[in-house]
């Protein structure tokens, strides 16, 4: 069964690292314990969870991204893990490693069809090992909350939801700390208007309570760490700080893929990478995916009635609409995803590491969030609205690009 990653539990009791790996394989994630007396190969693995900072340990272990247990960040490790969280919280810090590792992987995947067009790959970004000018919005604390946080960075304290809301649109920040709102439904409302801003869909989030909220569901809607009163300082100014360049660690990425694209690969209409480039990448995809036992799934968009707006604005209007759609899809969707055009008005995203059931749901999102978005058109006072015909398919046994995407597109509807 595909697995999201492939994790290595070392810990000098095997029946402790046989524990987590079952927790593990329960939410999905390949696993296997070992001893630190006896690692085997590394290559076989995506992530490591150390059950101590044993440095000697970590430097066996590198360069995989690291989790130790603990309260301290070690030198050499990517994050840290309270020993006793739950599986929400357990799902949230190697969903954040394994993502990061997922980019890496596709950048040097997408250098390699790049490499055939006449292109250059992407010089990868190494991690910052330090945020040095941190920026953190801290909402509704109180003032012995904003002073114990003060080392982290620049602490903006901020008591109004919307003024909150404001911040975030003109200034980026690094973190978002939720010391209110003070009841769980108005927290949830506030991650929601958060995450709605594409731009802010991975932006630390935390909440800072002393009420037991449904943590599972506080994950599920974008959080990223659940903080409990009273604040455990080390633990919390270390995991900060993990988080922190972890998000300029994803921008890096980001910003390097961007700049390495070769105008060969792009379609100059929208942006986004042209049929072949799509094609070449998506069997280098599906092979990756069968190799290592990867989850693999493809979305594939059409826009309805553009044949419709061609007639009634001219194809000078029918291409502003497909502009705006492929500038809101590029925002909408994540630095490891590829996004292409395909023939006509009609869109493809691949989406690596990723089962049907998460694809189904970026899907939704896609959808809804077109439908409800105002495109406009010279000559006309009134907003566009438009909808999308909706296809999935995840990676199957003797699939190929071809069968993959003929599929997808077999179950638009």
């Amino acid at each position: 069964m595909p697995v999201i990653a492939r994790v290595i539990v070392v810990d000098s009791d095997l029946a402790a690292a046989r524990h987590w790996c079952g927790r593990l394989e329960r939410l999905g994630f390949g696993c296997e314990p070992a001893s630190p007396t006896a690692l085997p190969a590394l290559t076989a693995f995506d992530l490591a969870l150390l059950a101590d900072g044993d440095p000697d340990v970590i430097a066996r272990l590198q360069p995989l991204p690291i989790l130790v247990a603990g309260d301290v960040i070690p030198t050499g490790a990517a994050a840290i893990l309270d020993p006793g969280c739950t599986d929400a919280a357990l799902q949230s810090r190697l969903d954040a490693l394994s993502r990061l590792d997922t980019m890496r992987r596709e950048i040097r995947r997408r250098g390699a069809v790049t490499e055939g067009y006449g292109g250059e790959a992407a010089k990868l970004p190494k991690p910052p090992l330090h945020v040095r000018d941190a920026r953190i919005l801290l909402y509704s604390p109180t003032a012995g909350e904003a002073a114990l946080l003060a080392s982290a960075g620049e602490i903006v304290a901020i008591d109004d939801r919307f003024a909150l809301l404001d911040q975030l649109q003109r200034q980026p920040a690094d973190a978002v700390i939720l010391a209110g709102p003070e009841t769980a439904h108005e927290l949830f409302d506030l991650i929601d208007d958060i995450r709605r801003n594409p731009r802010l869909f991975h932006l630390p989030l935390i909440a800072l309570r002393d009420d037991a909220p449904d943590e599972a569901a506080l994950y599920g809607r974008g959080l990223t760490d659940l903080w409990r009163q009273p604040l455990t300082l080390p633990r919390a100014l270390s995991h900060l700080d993990t988080l922190m360049r972890q998000s300029r660690h994803r921008l890096a990425l980001m910003r390097a893929a961007r700049e390495s694209r070769h105008p060969a690969t792009v379609d100059a209409l929208t942006g986004h990478y042209i049929f072949g480039f799509f094609m070449a990448n998506l069997a280098a995809q599906i092979r990756d995916a069968r190799a290592e036992n990867r989850q693999l799934s493809l979305l594939v968009l059409d826009v309805l009635a553009m044949r419709h707006l061609n007639r009634d604005h001219g194809h000078i209007g029918g291409d502003r609409l497909l502009r705006q759609i492929a500038s809101l899809l590029g925002g909408l969707v994540r630095g490891e995803d590829v996004v292409a055009r395909l023939p006509g008005a009609a869109f493809a995203v691949v989406l690596p590491d990723t089962a049907p059931d998460v694809a189904r749901r970026v899907l939704t999102r896609l959808d809804s969030i077109v439908e409800h978005t105002e495109f406009a058109l010279p000559g006309r006072d009134d907003a566009v609205y438009l909808g999308l015909k909706l296809g999935l398919a995840a990676v199957g046994p003797g699939d190929d690009a071809d069968i993959l995407l003929a599929r997808a597109q077999a179950d638009m509807r």
